[in-house]
């Protein structure tokens, strides 16, 4: 009640019974024509939505969706090709960064040759636990749609 009407949190706590300062709050009902107005409004809106059905699911659909996600999943193929791939990602990106060391080496000749390369090939690492990690998070949301799917 900071501006002289009471909020909607305030009202609606007020219809479902369940303000810790009933009393002041039915005070200022009886004396604010606008916060009465909202008050029958959000009656109204609650009696409504009391008259609805609620969500109707099938039987046992809670029981499958734990039972399969306690279950697991069988391994795929692609469970084991993904680190293989990041695996090969990594290794040829140290192989392209050795190969091409002079080039590095030439292109970044203001910097100490003893940082450039380990530098490169960490960020390879980076970059591919990354992906690695990216992929393996996507595959985990995937597999939970296709359980929901199901």
């Amino acid at each position: 009640m900071k501006s002289g009407h009471l909020t909607d949190i305030e009202i609606q706590a007020y219809v479902l019974d369940e303000p810790a300062d009933r009393q002041t709050i039915g005070q200022h009902l009886e004396e604010c024509a606008v916060c009465r107005s909202r008050e029958a409004e959000y009656r109204q809106l609650f009696s409504d939505l009391s008259v609805l059905p609620g969500p109707v699911s099938e039987p046992g659909l809670e029981e499958e969706l734990l039972r399969r996600l306690s279950a697991g999943r069988p391994r795929r193929s692609q469970d084991i090709l993904l680190p293989f791939l990041t695996g090969m990602l990594a290794i040829a990106g140290g192989t392209a960064i050795y190969a091409c060391r002079w080039y590095i080496r030439n292109l970044f000749a203001y910097l100490s040759g003893g940082y450039i390369l380990p530098s490169l090939a960490a960020a390879v690492l980076f970059l591919a636990g990354s992906v690695f990690f990216m992929l393996k998070k996507h595959r985990r949301e995937v597999d939970m749609l296709n359980l929901l799917i199901r």
